[in-house]
């Protein structure tokens, strides 16, 4: 099986250690989950690095709720 490219917008599975789960002492996630490549840039040694954004359906919380943002549905 072959993947895409990772780029800006990609949705992928990943492993997203919430802050509260880390909090409560874990050090991996307890399952995959959704997440936009929001950053996908080649390294100085010509690997791939990216930032990941979680997809959640749960509203923000905590003392920014700026600091999260709505995925618009699709169009159509």
């Amino acid at each position: 099986m072959s993947f895409p490219e990772p780029k800006p917008g990609l949705v992928i599975r990943y492993a997203f250690l919430w802050s509260s789960e880390e909090d409560r002492g874990s050090v991996e996630a307890g399952k995959d989950r959704p997440c936009a490549i929001v950053v996908a840039a080649y390294n100085q040694a010509g690997a791939i690095q990216t930032i990941v954004a979680p997809v959640t359906h749960s509203p923000p919380h905590g003392d920014n709720p700026k600091s999260s943002l709505e995925i618009p549905a699709a169009a159509g």
